[in-house]
């Protein structure tokens, strides 16, 4: 029989392995701003197994765990710092260089941790795992002292790290040039600010008030919000990437020759970019499968001005939005073909967003020079020699 806090545990990890593989799915690590969000999921997954370990009963790797579980909290805020900056900063690129001082106090409570916990006996070290550091059966100096010194540096960490979101969020305020791409991630920074502010301090009421059951299933509830947090992070984050590269290709000016009037320019390097980024979008998302996706409704999926998604398509493969999409359709055709010579072309073609078999044929001998037919025959024939 599970508590409420268990239930919450297990249906909290399962959620957080979704998310994992959903997040491989998405080539995390092809990008360094995802991959924080990975990493965030997978701390929030080494928690919730530890507390559900320490629930069900203690085993010697679970004992070894335990100070690595409470210093990974002291990692949380720094990542999502991290995160949140560089899309305010459009660095677009996260340097180990530039990151670790974030990680200082995260080492510094590891650190102190094990040099508390290591000379504990196996009894001693239950109970500090069960206490949570707060319900402790019997206090002692030890005890106090470091409770003492990890709350010090966990609430230095917490308004040091609310003061510098808040400054992200008075700098896309400031820069109204901004305000193209700056809506949504500056929604998400208050709420991320919000929620833990109300994390912080009903975790400190019902730390004072309330017994060890009702704790756990308030850190368990807020453990499930904060992985739904992140995996919408994650899905979102390819659209907040364009968003950005939209506004900083926006920016760009010329000078015409003999004309007082500058005109937005993109480098070919930008359309390039912009255009890998739409890409991975549609993929991910399969947008191309949907038989009646226009130009319009794929600019307001992808949170992009219709004028801007055509002009970049166009500028960078000289294709119209259609032909561009038709080709994502055909290579998906072409992949099915190869897996599945029986299926019926008709079939095909409505399986990867055409509405007609006319309009299919014509679109994949233009896209591979051959019809679906030859396509298979030119297979069979390179098979079997």
């Amino acid at each position: 029989m599970f508590t409420l806090s268990e239930l919450i545990a297990i249906i909290s990890i399962v959620i957080s392995i979704v998310f994992l593989f959903l997040f491989l799915q998405l080539h995390a690590f092809e990008n360094s701003q995802r991959k924080i969000l990975f990493f965030l999921i997978l701390i929030g997954l080494f928690l919730l197994t530890i507390d559900l370990f320490v629930s069900k009963g203690f085993s010697e790797i679970t004992l070894y765990l335990i100070p690595f579980s409470y210093a990974v909290i002291f990692a949380i805020y720094p990542l999502f710092y991290i995160y949140f900056r560089t899309f305010v900063y459009s660095n677009g690129h996260i340097s180990f260089s530039n990151s670790y001082k974030h990680f200082v106090i995260t080492c510094s409570a590891l650190f102190i941790l094990l040099l508390y916990y290591i000379p504990l006996s196996n009894e001693e070290k239950v109970e500090f795992a069960i206490s949570k550091l707060v319900y402790f059966e019997n206090i002692t100096k030890g005890n106090e002292l470091l409770i003492m010194i990890l709350y010090m540096l966990y609430y230095s960490q917490f308004f040091f790290y609310l003061y510098k979101l808040s400054n992200l969020i008075k700098s896309l305020n400031r820069d109204h040039r901004k305000k193209h791409f700056s809506l949504r991630i500056k929604s998400f920074i208050k709420l991320f600010v919000a929620g833990t502010v109300c994390y912080e301090i009903l975790l400190l009421v019902v730390s004072q008030r309330y017994s060890i059951d009702v704790y756990n299933s308030y850190e368990q509830l807020f453990g499930f919000l904060y992985l739904v947090f992140i995996g919408f992070l994650g899905v979102n984050h390819s659209k907040f990437i364009i968003q950005v590269k939209l506004y900083q290709s926006s920016k760009e000016k010329t000078i015409v020759p003999g004309n007082n009037n500058s005109i937005n320019t993109v480098s070919f390097a930008e359309k390039s970019e912009i255009m890998r980024l739409i890409q991975q979008v549609i993929r991910e998302r399969k947008l191309y499968l949907d038989p009646n996706l226009k130009l319009e409704n794929c600019a307001r999926k992808l949170h992009v001005p219709a004028r801007k998604l055509s002009q970049v398509i166009h500028e960078t493969y000289g294709q119209s939005f259609t032909k561009f999409i038709n080709d994502f359709r055909i290579n998906e055709a072409v992949r099915i073909l190869n897996t599945n010579k029986n299926i019926s072309f008709e079939e095909l073609g409505y399986n990867v967003g055409f509405n007609s078999r006319s309009t299919f044929n014509r679109a994949f001998k233009l896209h591979t020079g051959l019809t679906p037919r030859e396509y298979i025959i030119k297979k069979t024939t390179l098979t079997d020699n």
